[in-house]
């Protein structure tokens, strides 16, 4: 049975996760019409660049924030909580500011003349770090028990922000072009992790008495470099097909490839909605040694996500030429990569919170292992594909990757007698009960 309280926080974060992608199509639907289609595959373009930069950078730190604080909270070790945090921060801050800063050094040299503009001038050093706070704040927000207000932080607050920025800047008559963009987001991103900072203090008491034990410390650089994989594989999934569709074909193409797949993503949200409320309960279940406990809270999970995703799938099929011509009138000819792309999308919530549950019970070296594999097929398929056939490839490339990687990691979660997360598979086995 799915409890109220994992009812009520799927149905906020489902509303937050709403307009969150609401506002963020408003945005991208305004972008498109009003940015010359080459600036707008280059913010597209540097996004993904600082996107890649922090989450590597971040050295798995904000992910492992969701399974390490609830587990401290449990044992009841609040000084070791805070101390966790503020580790983090430090980490957080030291190593992408390093990074971002290499990265504009050497934009002059190796990046394509089309995107040089926004990887210099601190503009990247601004969407990096902005990033990198935003995703540890708000993710520690999660672990610590509020998971709904960290949504909304992340959600519709922070776009809702930024679509306000650009809109104000365009009424004030300025040109929006990728770097104007770039640091709208990141100024919407630093005044949501400020708010965050804030629950977040008062939420684990801090300031307040800090615990940093070397075991402690070896502890959580092994399960943030295990739990990395995932974020950095990810990563390679969502933005090394535009990241080297950039490199290889144009910044238009990159542009056309993103309104295809912003489109798609909608499909993401409740499998997000309802796993991003959930990946605390996972974590506690286990820690608590209670199986019976995680296989509702999963089966719950999946319930949540799949039923309106396929919903929402036939609704993108029936209607994918009017919502691409949202965006103008040059991108309705994106109708079959639209649908190559939201076809791949609904792997995730069939399979269910395969990766979700593997990181909250324990299971992330065995992930890492399969995330290392699979990151390599997705770039290299990725460089044999985008060539010959563009952004068809790009997707094609990403689909294959991420169908087989989640299926891989389905068979060895299964194996290992983890709990059932296909709901396909569950309703199966009730029906062959019931009829039996």
């Amino acid at each position: 049975m799915i409890s109220r309280a994992l009812l009520r926080d799927s149905g906020l974060a489902l509303v937050f996760n709403v307009a969150a992608v609401a506002l963020s199509t408003l945005a991208a639907v305004f972008l498109a019409r009003t940015m010359p289609l080459a600036e707008f595959g280059a913010y597209v373009f540097v996004q993904a660049a600082a996107h890649v930069v922090m989450v590597v950078a971040t050295l798995g730190l904000p992910l492992a924030a969701n399974r390490i604080v609830p587990d401290l909270t449990t044992r009841g070790r609040a000084d070791a909580v805070r101390g966790y945090v503020v580790v983090g921060l430090a980490v957080v801050t030291l190593v992408p500011l390093a990074a971002a800063l290499a990265v504009e050094l050497a934009a002059a040299r190796w990046m394509p003349a089309a995107y040089v503009g926004p990887t210099t001038g601190f503009v990247f050093v601004a969407a990096v770090m902005s990033a990198a706070w935003q995703r540890f704040v708000l993710d520690a927000l999660r672990g610590a028990g509020r998971p709904v207000a960290a949504t909304f932080l992340d959600g519709p607050l922070q776009r809702g922000l930024w679509v306000l920025l650009v809109v104000g800047l365009r009424a004030g008559g300025a040109d929006l072009d990728a770097a104007t963009v770039v640091l709208a987001y990141a100024a919407s991103a630093v005044i949501v992790t400020a708010v965050g900072a804030a629950m977040l203090a008062r939420r684990i008491a801090l300031p307040g008495p800090v615990r940093v034990g070397r075991e402690d410390l070896g502890h959580w650089l092994e399960t943030a470099r295990h739990m990395m994989a995932t974020p950095v594989f990810y990563l390679v999934l969502s933005e090394a097909d535009a990241l080297i569709l950039g490199l290889l074909a144009s910044p238009e193409a990159v542009g056309l490839y993103n309104v295809a797949r912003r489109i798609a993503e909608l499909l993401k949200f409740f499998y997000t909605a309802a796993n991003g409320v959930s990946m605390p309960r996972f974590a506690r279940s286990h820690s608590e040694g209670r199986p019976d406990r995680l296989q509702r809270a999963v089966t719950a999970a999946a319930v949540l996500s799949l039923v309106p995703s396929l919903v929402l799938f036939a609704i993108i099929a029936a209607f994918g030429h009017h919502l691409l011509a949202l965006f103008g009138a040059r991108f309705v000819d994106a109708y079959p990569l639209l649908l190559l792309v939201s076809a791949i999308k609904m792997a995730d919530p069939l399979l269910g919170p395969v990766t979700e549950v593997m990181l909250m019970a324990g299971l992330h070296a065995r992930t890492t292992r399969v995330n290392i594999v699979f990151g390599a097929v997705a770039i290299l398929s990725n460089l044999a594909l985008i060539p010959p056939f563009g952004v068809h490839g790009a997707a094609l490339a990403t689909g294959l990757t991420f169908i087989g990687w989640k299926t891989t990691l389905y068979l060895i979660l299964r194996r290992a007698r983890g709990p059932e997360t296909c709901l396909v598979v569950t309703c199966g086995r009730s029906l062959f009960r019931a009829a039996a």
